[in-house]
């Protein structure tokens, strides 16, 4: 790794998480003794946070805004907290929503959880990524059309990362 993880700084938030975890499933497990979860998420998060960071890691951080849709267990929301200050995550699903809040918690964290439908969004990001979710959208070029035209930051360095991998 060339930045630090995230430290555990709250150990009894841990246990609620654990317990949060044998009702909800994880795909990333945080490096915890979840029931759920991997220590090492899907290859496209690894491949996208690879990039994220090649692309960025000599810029001023404080003013780069990064969201995360359909952030599911935040993995990239988590991985980017050491590096980047203003981070969002987005997932329509309360549930999501709730693993975000405690990891926070436990981390020490301050990623902005935000339970809402992308297309609801009126902030701008400089990066945002929709990844393994696209097949779920009613009509996914008119959303990502929609993001780009109105979520993107006006810069022209705004970059959007998105997975057509589920969909048909």
């Amino acid at each position: 790794r060339i930045y630090p993880k995230p430290k555990v700084f709250n150990k009894k938030k841990v246990n609620e998480l654990i317990s949060f975890s044998k009702n909800h499933i994880f795909q990333f497990n945080y490096f915890l003794k979840l029931n759920s979860g991997f220590h090492i998420n899907h290859i496209r998060h690894q491949i996208v946070l690879f990039d994220i960071i090649k692309h960025n890691i000599f810029k001023n951080k404080s003013k780069i805004k990064f969201g995360e849709y359909a952030c599911l267990d935040g993995y990239l929301s988590w991985n980017l907290s050491m590096l980047f200050k203003n981070i969002t995550a987005v997932d329509i699903n309360k549930h999501n929503i709730e693993k975000i809040k405690l990891v926070n918690q436990i981390f020490n964290t301050s990623i902005k959880p935000l339970n809402s439908d992308i297309s609801n969004i009126k902030t701008r990001f400089n990066i945002i990524t929709l990844l393994g979710c696209t097949y779920m959208l009613e009509k996914p070029l008119t959303e990502i059309k929609n993001i780009i035209l109105n979520q993107i930051s006006k810069d022209k360095k705004g970059v959007l990362y998105v997975d057509f991998r589920y969909w048909s």
